[in-house]
């Protein structure tokens, strides 16, 4: 084991080698990835050390968030796999170093001080009311509060948030011809923020879009479940759906930010707290980040909100056995990249009749060009088998 502070990095074929050299190709900080892969900046300090191993579920958020192809993967997950004899849910938790054990009588010290706390803590509960614990497992957890803005206003404050149909408005201008010009940014029921270039003259106005997040294929289900848009503290904008994961987001963490605009000529800047320029959405990469799938391809995931293993298909008329990919009665979430419609059937009538495959079988129908974050309590961990309609 290379000591700390010896100057040497860790080995570029660990775990740890690894996971900075994947990070730094997906032009990644330490924060983004945190940030996508849902786990504190801490763990992956301590995982790029080798200070910390990490449990398998960690290596497969890791690995979708960094969007790794499959020779690189396999890599990934072989480096990240249990050590013999090991449990594999050390994440988190330093390696105890030979020169930094405790003496004796620094156990002692540490033990008496965590006594102490404990007994502090039992008087102060006969006292106090303490708060009411978190949501339990399978529970919906709330967004971050935000105060919503106000429509017609031509920025969004730090800490504010953009709700599906409100929009921010830039100051409208002149052109040579009398028309007047203006920008609006709204976030559309579809999940999709979109700016909008609005030119009026004589009465009438036409509206055409001139950017967009690229986010409307992230989810169907958002219509009944609206997320926002919020100007975070760390200088990111971000996209986030009501399960309050991260959609889509200006990757844009570098210093602290005042507020979003929209300038008269149409560009969304982000202005830091001295009120200078720090970048703008020439610079903002479209598309979820979630939910990768190929397009003209049918997607099915094992998790929610297109997350955890994921398989995908193209062919079109023959029927598919999702067993066959050790994927059978695995399918959370779906999206459709195909023009085409996907019947997608459970199990049991599939065993009886083989091929023979009906309406009344049918688990859902996937539209062309959509997609659902969910597909429901009734049919989650059911298919089992389905269709590309040609």
């Amino acid at each position: 084991m290379k000591h700390r502070g010896s100057g040497d990095g860790p080995d570029e074929g660990s775990f740890a080698g690894l996971l900075i050299r994947y990070r730094r190709q997906a032009g990644m900080t330490q924060e983004q990835l945190a940030d996508h892969a849902r786990m504190g900046v801490r763990t992956i300090r301590n995982l790029e050390r080798g200070t910390a191993r990490p449990r398998q579920a960690s290596v497969q958020l890791l690995a979708d968030a960094m969007r790794l192809e499959a020779t690189d993967r396999s890599t990934f997950e072989r480096a990240g796999a249990p050590r013999p004899g090991a449990s594999g849910e050390d994440e988190g938790r330093r390696v105890t170093l030979p020169w930094r054990r405790l003496s004796r009588k620094g156990i002692a010290a540490v033990s008496f001080i965590v006594l102490a706390v404990l007994v502090a803590t039992t008087l102060a509960a006969v006292y106090w009311i303490w708060p009411a614990p978190p949501p339990g497992p399978g529970s919906d957890p709330s967004p971050p509060p935000c105060p919503p803005t106000r429509n017609s206003q031509d920025h969004l404050s730090v800490g504010a948030c953009l709700g599906v149909g409100r929009e921010l408005v830039s100051q409208a201008t002149t052109l040579a011809g009398g028309e007047r010009r203006s920008y609006r940014l709204t976030l559309n029921s579809d999940f999709d923020l979109v700016l909008y270039e609005v030119t009026s003259a004589g009465g009438t106005s036409t509206s055409k879009a001139v950017w967009e997040t690229g986010t409307a294929m992230c989810g169907s289900s958002v219509k009944q479940h609206p997320g926002f848009a919020v100007l975070r503290p760390d200088g990111n904008f971000v996209l986030y759906s009501k399960e309050n994961v991260i959609v889509w987001a200006s990757d844009t963490s570098r210093r602290p930010l005042r507020v979003l605009a929209i300038q008269p000529d149409g560009n969304l800047v982000l202005r830091s707290t001295d009120g200078k320029i720090t970048s703008d959405r020439h610079h903002w990469r479209p598309g979820c980040r979630i939910g990768q799938c190929t397009q003209g391809y049918f997607c099915l995931y094992d998790r929610s909100l297109f997350r955890g293993r994921v398989v995908q298909f193209k062919d079109c008329g023959s029927v598919q056995d999702l067993s066959s990919w050790s994927f059978a009665n695995k399918a959370s979430s779906w999206i459709n990249k195909t023009s085409k419609p996907v019947d997608v059937y459970g199990e049991a009538r599939f065993h009886l009749l083989g091929l023979q495959l009906g309406d009344n079988d049918r688990l859902w129908r996937a539209a062309p060009l959509s997609a659902a974050s969910f597909v429901g309590n009734q049919n989650n961990d059911r298919a089992r088998t389905f269709r590309l309609l040609c």
